[in-house]
């Protein structure tokens, strides 16, 4: 399995393409580096936050990755919102707003409603960022 990254730009406020910026990813250590003009290491992007795939997809077929907000359904009233996060050794919806103390592992039922950087009022809690 090929594994796939996103990466957040907290400078820009916005998603980039990996693939046409120049960096090096270390996958040990997950350091984002920048490349120079003459394709040589220059310096670690601490701006860039790296978000892994959690190679599940979810009911739109859509690859979920880690900050993803998600939202599932219990019967016919129930729900669950979550950001999903790596915890103890899994990728879980870890729950916000008045689910902040659920935690649910992943699975295909869940569908992406955003994520935590473009969307930060999905996570928000009477006026509160949990």
């Amino acid at each position: 399995m090929i594994h796939k990254y996103k990466a957040w730009d907290k400078n820009k406020e916005k998603f980039i393409d990996l693939k046409k910026e120049s960096y090096v990813i270390d996958l040990g250590s997950g350091m984002v580096i920048s490349l120079g003009s003459e394709n040589e290491l220059s310096e670690e992007a601490t701006n860039i936050e790296l978000l892994s795939s959690t190679g599940v997809v979810n009911i739109q077929k859509e690859e979920i990755f880690e900050g993803d907000v998600v939202k599932t359904h219990y019967g016919v009233h129930g729900r669950h919102i979550g950001v999903v996060e790596f915890s103890s050794g899994e990728f879980k919806a870890i729950g916000v707003k008045q689910y902040w103390l659920e935690h649910e592992g992943l699975d295909g039922t869940f569908e992406v409603i955003g994520n935590k950087y473009e969307h930060p009022q999905l996570i928000e809690f009477e006026g509160e960022e949990l």
